[in-house]
Order: structure tokens, then C-alpha cells, then sequence
């Protein structure tokens, strides 16, 4: 007999929480059978999978990263039950969370749609955590109260599986916010309401840094963007209204500087939100691609797909943008999308990418005067002006190959040095200076021909390359 909840939970490198999150679902006090636990790896590089597994959970694999709405669509399509209930990898449900949804769904008629219930979060210590809990982030009264679309995030939701595929389930496109795009089609397509279950406990484990915060905050801040480019008809935002918000941070930067304790902490991580929003929403709402990519329509079907297929991708090109201006927008965006996945993943969509438009004087040119700019002096190394040659350099024939090295120690204490450097048919175009002395072991060759190759120990260069994702990611 099929069950009749499935909970599905997305997850991508997940190791560290995912552990926590399956038994605490399985823990649930159900009757036997009436629900299953289906984890979503997508695309992991780490033990997400194996760590989920043996927790009890169903894996569902995806061979690369496609992101949550399409995980989350996967699990849907994998799931057994008539019920479908979301929850997150960082988060952990409550004793009465299924038993709450079981007894709502069952005396449920057609009136209501969907369920969602409370969010809070699990008792940390550092700053940015601490802001979240005192402005109840994530909380899903706070967005039902939304007059114009009251929605709930997807931590803690629960829907007909029939009906989230009748309106295709997750869009695929949307960085973040898919949550509400999802119940705006279910507004056309249905007429019932949103149940709120307070006993429907999920705790939430908030960003433990106000890096991660922010990254997380300008990603919000993309996927509203997203929203509003769907539904320019209903809410149109004018340049005049991205402004004002833009000079609203000024009188916030002032209270953050003057106010101390928590009303000052709110204050400080009020502007960092607010900043980190306009960032995200300013970077996708004026991009021309982006507005063509959000006006495609979206097909039928489970999961969600578009009547016109884009490649994932295709967020790195930035082919309809100036040169000068697609170089920035790499620098200021492909090092944060190569911290969240292996380097050869990444540079194998990188060579996917039309070939260059430029040559390397320019190129150079262009890196150079970006880097002066306050805030941009760290982006200057040969990690990220190798990348940009291998990304833009324009060749119309030969094998066009990105290098990582290390010199050789001459001592125990020495400290290890990593080079980048590309090459064409063999010949550096950008050699460090020990090259020529013959004193770099590389460790990882990228050609755009033959794609990567190890050159050293796999577990040294593995370990080599995790520090250049990280670096760069900074």
C-alpha cells in the first residue's frame, strides 16, 4: 500500500545536517507505512547520499547540481504519496510536524490547497543567527500576511501531489522565491486557501556568519527579482522605486552605527538584508537575458520544464553584455559559484560557453582597471585572470588549456605557492615566474579539448583544488 505522506528534502552538500534532519522525520509518531522520506542528492561532492542513507532515508540521485526546484521536482516525481510535505536539509522537524499535517489532511476538503506551520530557529550563539531569530526569519506568518500573495517558504509546506503536478511543479529557473511563483499557479489553476498548523514545528538552523548571511540575502534578493520579471503585469517596478530603496539604507546605515545591543544588532543585520536584497535584485532584474528567460513560458508536466529549453549555465555567459561589463560580471560571479562546486565541474561548464571574443591585451586591460576599484583589489590573482583568458580569450583554432601548480618546498617550513596559468597548443600565455625556473609541479590541466586530467597524487591535488575554490569563493 502506498503511503500516504512523502517527505521530500533537497539536498547539496548537506553532509553536516542532513544526518539530523532524516531521523528526526523518521522519528515521527505515525502509524507504520502511512509515510516515506526521500532525500533529493543533488549533484553532491561530498557524503551527503551515504550520510542521508544511513539514516533510513530513499535517495534519489541527480548526476550533476541542477538546483532545489529541480530537486525538489525530482522528489515529487520519485514520491509515492498523496501528500507531498517539504522540508530542508537544515532543518529539523518537531515530535508533533507529521502528526499535526496527518490530522489537518485528513479531515481536509478541496478548500484548502496547501499547509504550511511555524518556523523557528534552533538555539545558536553567533551574531547573524541571533538577528534571525529576533526578526522571526523565515517565519511563514510573516508571508502569509502578504495581502497582494500571502505564500510559505518551502522549509516547512505541504500539498496535494496531484495538484502540484497539474501546475508543473517548481519553476527551475528561480534562484530563490519559487515557493510563492508556485502558489501563484495554484491561486489560477485552484481556488482553496492556505492552512497555517502553529503544532507543524520545523526548527530551522539560521546562517552561522554574516557571509553566509549575506549570500543568502542577495540570493532572496535574485529570486524576487525573478518574480517580478514573471508577473511584470501585476507588479511593475519602476527605476524610481529601485532608487528610493536603494536611499532608504542611508537612514539605516546611521541607526546601525548609533544604536547598541539588540536593537542595534537588529539594525546592523537589517542593513545588511536590506543591502544584500538590492544587490541580488539590482544584478538580475536590469539584465537583458534575464528578462528574456523569465517570459518563456513554462510547460506541463513533472517535473517543471520550459517550452524552451535553456542550459543551467547559461547564467555564467553574460554573451549579450559589453565586453568590459561581462568581464566584470564573471569576476564578481563565478568565484562564488566555483566556491559551491568542484573546479573541474565548473570548468567543465565554463568550456560549454561560446568561445572568447577578445584578445589577451585587452582582456588584461579590462582586468586590470576592474581591480582598481575599491572592494576589487582582491579579485586581482592569477587564479581569476587565468580564468578570465580561458573564458574570453579568442581562438579560433588549437587546444586553449587553464594549468594549476605548486612550487616545489625547499624546506618543511616553506609555505606552498599555487600558480594559475593558461596555455594555447602547449605554450604558456601567462607563465608565473618559477615556470621558467622549472619549479611548478602541476597538479590539475584543463584543456577545452580533451577536458581534465590529474597531474599529481588525486588525494594532493583534490585537497590543492578545495583551497582554490575557497579562496576564490571569498
Amino acid at each position: 500500500m502506498n503511503p500516504f505522506l512523502s517527505v521530500v528534502i533537497p539536498a547539496y552538500n548537506a553532509e553536516a545536517c542532513i544526518g539530523e534532519a532524516v531521523r528526526a522525520v523518521l522519528a515521527q509518531p505515525m502509524p507504520a507505512g502511512a509515510f516515506e522520506c526521500l532525500v533529493v542528492d543533488d549533484g553532491s561532492t561530498d557524503g551527503t547520499a551515504a550520510v542521508a542513507e544511513r539514516a533510513g532515508a530513499k535517495i534519489v540521485r541527480l548526476g550533476k547540481n541542477q538546483g532545489r526546484c529541480a530537486a525538489r521536482n525530482a522528489g515529487v516525481a520519485a514520491a509515492r504519496g498523496e501528500w507531498i510535505v517539504f522540508t530542508d536539509a537544515d532543518c529539523v522537524p518537531s515530535r508533533r510536524w507529521l502528526p499535526s499535517y496527518w490530522a489537518a489532511m485528513q479531515a481536509a476538503g478541496r478548500s484548502a490547497t496547501v499547509f504550511t506551520g511555524k518556523i523557528l530557529g534552533l538555539p545558536a550563539t553567533s551574531a547573524a543567527a541571533r538577528f534571525a531569530d529576533l526578526t522571526g526569519a523565515l517565519d511563514p506568518e510573516k508571508y502569509l500576511q502578504n495581502e497582494a500573495l500571502p505564500w510559505a517558504p518551502t522549509g516547512n509546506l505541504a500539498l496535494r501531489r496531484e495538484d502540484f503536478l497539474a501546475v508543473g511543479g517548481f519553476d527551475p529557473r528561480y534562484k530563490s522565491y519559487e515557493a510563492a511563483d508556485l502558489q501563484m499557479r495554484l491561486n489560477e489553476r485552484f481556488t482553496g486557501v492556505i492552512v497555517m498548523l502553529p503544532t507543524a514545528l520545523v526548527m530551522h538552523r539560521h546562517r552561522d556568519s554574516w557571509g553566509a548571511y549575506w549570500r543568502q540575502q542577495v540570493n532572496y534578493g535574485e529570486g524576487y527579482a525573478q518574480f517580478l520579471l514573471r508577473y511584470a503585469g501585476r507588479w511593475p517596478w519602476t527605476l524610481r522605486r529601485e532608487l528610493t530603496e536603494w536611499f532608504k539604507l542611508v537612514p539605516l546605515a546611521a541607526r546601525a552605527l548609533m544604536t547598541r545591543g539588540d536593537r542595534g544588532l537588529v539594525y546592523r543585520g537589517t542593513l545588511i538584508k536590506q543591502a544584500a536584497h538590492r544587490v541580488g535584485f539590482s544584478s538580475i532584474y536590469y539584465s537583458l537575458r534575464e528578462r528574456w528567460l523569465m517570459r518563456l513560458p513554462l510547460a506541463g508536466g513533472s517535473p517543471a520544464t520550459l517550452a524552451v529549453p535553456i542550459k543551467k549555465n547559461s547564467r555564467l555567459r553574460g554573451a549579450a553584455l559589453p565586453l568590459w561589463l561581462a568581464v566584470g560580471h564573471f569576476m564578481q560571479r563565478a568565484p562564488r559559484r566555483l566556491a559551491r562546486m568542484d573546479l573541474p565541474a565548473f570548468l567543465d561548464r565554463l568550456s560549454a560557453e561560446p568561445s572568447g571574443r577578445a584578445n589577451q591585451k585587452t582582456l588584461e586591460r579590462i582586468t586590470r582597471r576592474w581591480c582598481r576599484l575599491p572592494g576589487w583589489r582582491a579579485k586581482d590573482t592569477c587564479y581569476v585572470r587565468s580564468l578570465i583568458l580561458f573564458r574570453f580569450l579568442a581562438v579560433s583554432a588549437g587546444d586553449l588549456s587553464l594549468h594549476f601548480g605548486v612550487d616545489e618546498r625547499r624546506s618543511q617550513d616553506e609555505r606552498w605557492h599555487g600558480h594559475a596559468w593558461v596555455s594555447l597548443d602547449g605554450v604558456p600565455l601567462n607563465p608565473p615566474p618559477s615556470l621558467a625556473e622549472g619549479r611548478i609541479r602541476e597538479i590539475y590541466r584543463y584543456s577545452r579539448l580533451t577536458g581534465g586530467i590529474s597531474t599529481a597524487g588525486e588525494t594532493s591535488a583534490a585537497a590543492r583544488l578545495r583551497e582554490v575554490a575557497v579562496s576564490l569563493g571569498q
